[in-house]
């Protein structure tokens, strides 16, 4: 039950990760390059940044939970989550990723 689960969850993780980099390809080089040398996981980490950067925590909650998907042992992306979650007030979420 446990690897269907996780398969189901790489596999929605693919989706969202080809439609994202489908549509930053056509903004321009450095995004391709950025897609090229690193990995989903890492992409979605990056889209997850800009959101935060922009106060858009709702985004950037969902970016950083896809990032967690694909890389669990990742703690950082627990914790940017985690200010994510602090931000809306959502204090019992954040504390589970801190």
């Amino acid at each position: 039950m446990e690897n269907e689960r996780s398969g189901k969850e790489l596999e929605r993780s693919a989706a969202v990760y080809k439609n994202a980099s489908t549509s930053i390809v056509t903004r321009g080089s450095n995004d391709i390059k950025f897609l090229i040398e690193h990995t989903p996981a890492e992409f979605f980490i990056k889209k997850g940044n800009m959101f935060y950067d922009s106060e858009n925590y709702h985004q950037a909650i969902i970016y950083f939970t896809q990032a967690i998907i694909l890389d669990k042992n990742n703690f950082e992306v627990y914790g940017l989550r985690g200010d994510s979650y602090y931000h809306l007030d959502l204090l019992d979420l954040a504390q589970k990723d801190f």
